[in-house]
């Protein structure tokens, strides 16, 4: 009988049975990466905090080889590093990344002048490097040694 609806068996799930599918299944999934992205936070802020050490002592050979060198460092901003003789500045990339760069103290800047013989000529700095919750500390120290 073509009107009979009690013979009728739907297959398949209705919208509210589909919306709490997707629902627990994104809980599931929120529950589950977080500590992945906290993780992967964790090694970026690490890299970023490596590359960064690395740009101090290259300015330091810099500065040694030919005669002067400086890292321009700003809240908010990719590090540079400035060489002398017209050379191009150098970029450390940290904004695309997702990488703060902080200036600890009354500082919004700070400059890293290094001299011909790879001392700095510059009060200590500390820095923080920080993506989401994950953060690390470096320390300056007025002649160019790092500390992290």
């Amino acid at each position: 009988m073509a009107g009979d609806f009690g013979a009728m068996h739907s297959s398949g799930f209705t919208l509210p049975e589909v919306v709490l599918f997707l629902l627990l299944i994104g809980v599931a999934l929120q529950t589950a990466l977080g500590p992945v992205r906290h993780q992967a936070d964790l090694l970026t802020v690490r890299g970023v905090r490596e590359e960064l050490v690395a740009l101090i002592h290259r300015a330091r050979l810099e500065a040694r080889s030919r005669g002067e060198a400086a890292i321009v460092l700003e809240e908010g901003a990719d590090p540079l590093l400035v060489l002398s003789g017209g050379r191009p500045p150098a970029r450390l990339p940290l904004t695309s990344r997702g990488v703060r760069l902080e200036v600890l103290g009354t500082r919004s800047s700070v400059r890293l002048d290094f001299g011909p013989l790879g001392i700095a000529r510059f009060g200590s700095a500390s820095l923080r490097l920080s993506k989401r919750e994950a953060r690390f500390r470096v320390v300056v120290s007025s002649y160019g040694r790092v500390r992290r």
